[in-house]
């Protein structure tokens, strides 16, 4: 019998997905571009307490903690976990040197509230806190498909911080993510030379894209935890 995770005693609460995109909305309304910092700083802050769920949601069912779940097991495990506490059921992938998570339930994708630009700040922020403590390092997360832009999924990038640094750049120049992801695999000095070889896309779909770095310092922003720069 499938057992529910208790809200009370994971640190957890309920909130509406309809909730979740009117606190968006009126957050770009009222501070504008700065919304996307505040709601990833917010992901950030309930990292911990995510994972600490998660792993007690593994224990209950006498499974290893998240950082030794067989690499078979994590996904559908992860996917059993973020659905059973309302958030979506997500499937976890690779591309390259980086992970991919996507979903095509996401809550914080909305189709009904039409977006420009991908829209899931908060849950990037609480993917690269979580999958960071999963990874025992800091880990960077860029969405590059959001249903709230009328994908039909969310994709989340996850990966090293110095190689998604890189996709975050090149596709500041107009490079596609997939290949942005090939291209920040190679050397610093092999990049110039491999943009120079792929078709540049320039369609400006994705016109405010954001990188989220938990545990760095951006002097621009003067915030301790969150690094985000728009495109």
């Amino acid at each position: 019998m499938a057992q529910s995770i208790g809200l009370n005693e994971n640190a957890l609460v309920a909130i509406t997905r309809d909730s979740l995109s009117a606190l968006r909305a009126a957050l770009f309304r009222e501070v504008g571009p700065s919304a996307a910092a505040l709601l990833q700083e917010a992901g950030f802050a309930g990292g911990p307490a995510l994972y600490a769920a998660f792993g007690r949601w593994l224990s209950s069912r006498r499974l290893p903690a998240p950082e030794s779940l067989a690499a078979g097991d994590f996904s559908s495990r992860a996917s059993e976990f973020f659905r059973d506490i309302g958030w979506g059921s997500v499937s976890v992938g690779e591309l390259a040197s980086v992970m991919t998570l996507d979903s095509s339930d996401w809550a914080e994708g909305d189709p009904d509230h039409p977006l420009d630009f991908p829209g899931c700040y908060y849950s990037a922020g609480a993917f690269a806190e979580f999958f960071g403590r999963v990874a025992g390092e800091p880990v960077a997360v860029m969405e590059v498909e959001c249903r709230s832009m009328g994908a039909e999924r969310c994709r989340f990038l996850v990966g090293a911080t110095d190689i998604m640094q890189r996709v975050y750049d090149a596709m500041g120049e107009g490079v596609a993510y997939d290949q942005a992801v090939a291209a920040g695999t190679l050397p610093r000095s092999d990049v110039a030379f491999q943009r120079r070889r792929v078709e540049w896309i320039r369609e400006q779909v994705a016109v405010d894209q954001h990188l989220a770095v938990p545990r760095q310092h951006d002097g621009a922003l003067g915030r301790q935890g969150v690094k985000i720069r728009s495109v």
